[in-house]
């Protein structure tokens, strides 16, 4: 008996398997797609629109290869939509423990009203680039790797981090009425534009402080990576901490909050 269960359990760990997946959920993905997406004048001007399908490579190393179009909307389309699945940081699939090559699939819709929409929401139409020269490739880089590490800029002369995420913050009700308190560990992406995107959250508080802390940081404008002269992605952490201090249910800044 004792044969036969442990014949059964070994066999279901050789059948384990894991979908590949984009690294950061559904809404992140949205997110970066609509902070990004730079839908090409000439489509435009020739009211083109419709939804780009591709299938890829996912790598072990997460790199993408072999990107087939599928279904085109036009050479233009074809290549933003192409550009945009290369920005994505994508989980690889897993066997039996190991990460392992797999074959995918995404889809890029492309809506003159929607980006129309989205580029006011966004405050921008073409992506300026606040350091140059840009690097061309896709690569998100650790910070060990990088000559220079990204730095948040901020619109007042004497203003830092601390005092901006202090001013920032609306304490979540939900938080405030069952006194919760923590801190909010949050992983994300720096990209060449300086904006943030990939937002991860590795450690949790709950009662609407993680949302919060991504809305913080998606508010924050940095100042790119650099790597071999190059403005480049880079990919850092940062702590936020929400602390109640008696009735006054604003951030509380802490010298240990972030990674600067």
């Amino acid at each position: 008996m004792f044969f036969g269960l442990l014949f059964m359990t070994r066999q279901a760990y050789t059948q384990y398997y894991q979908k590949a997946e984009f690294c950061c959920g559904k809404q992140e993905l949205q997110y970066l797609n609509s902070m990004e997406m730079q839908y090409p004048v000439k489509a435009i001007q020739n009211h083109i629109e419709g939804k780009v399908k591709l299938t890829f490579t996912l790598n072990p190393d997460g790199s993408k290869s072999d990107i087939i179009i599928h279904k085109s909307v036009g050479t233009e389309l074809d290549k933003e939509a192409i550009r945009l699945l290369k920005l994505q940081d994508w989980k690889p699939a897993i066997r039996n423990g190991e990460k392992v090559r797999s074959k995918e699939e995404a889809s890029f819709k492309f809506h003159i009203k929607r980006y129309n929409k989205a580029v006011r929401e966004r405050g921008y139409g073409v992506i300026d680039y606040p350091l140059a020269p840009v690097d061309t490739g896709f690569w998100i880089y650790s910070l060990t790797e990088l000559e220079k590490v990204p730095e948040p800029v901020f619109k007042y002369k004497n203003q830092n981090l601390a005092n901006f995420i202090n001013q920032e913050m609306e304490y979540p009700e939900m938080a405030y009425k069952m006194n919760i308190s923590g801190t909010v560990k949050a992983s994300f992406v720096i990209e060449k534009s300086g904006n943030v995107s990939h937002v991860y959250i590795q450690e949790s508080v709950g009662g609407g402080c993680d949302q919060e802390a991504i809305r913080i940081l998606k508010k924050i404008s940095w100042m790119p990576a650099v790597k071999n002269g190059k403005a480049v992605r880079a990919r850092t952490t940062m702590k936020i901490t929400f602390k109640l201090n008696g009735s006054n249910h604003k951030y509380m800044p802490n010298n240990q909050n972030n990674s600067y």
